[in-house]
């Protein structure tokens, strides 16, 4: 997949699915978790407290 794909794939992804991204980062590349975690500021969701990586402490997502 082209870098410059991502973000708009990621524009398509239901938020629970970018949450579940950013909340099991172990399972995920840490470029996708830091593009989903960008995707759900973008759409006014928080993640708090990031950690080092760009990634949410799990299950700590706000609306």
């Amino acid at each position: 997949m082209a870098a410059s794909s991502i973000p708009d794939s990621f524009l398509q992804k239901p938020t629970e699915e970018l949450l579940f991204l950013v909340q099991h980062p172990e399972l995920y590349h840490p470029s996708l978790v830091a593009e989903a975690g960008r995707e759900l500021r973008r759409r006014g969701r928080a993640c708090r407290p990031p950690y080092p990586g760009g990634h949410c402490c799990p299950r700590v997502c706000l609306p």
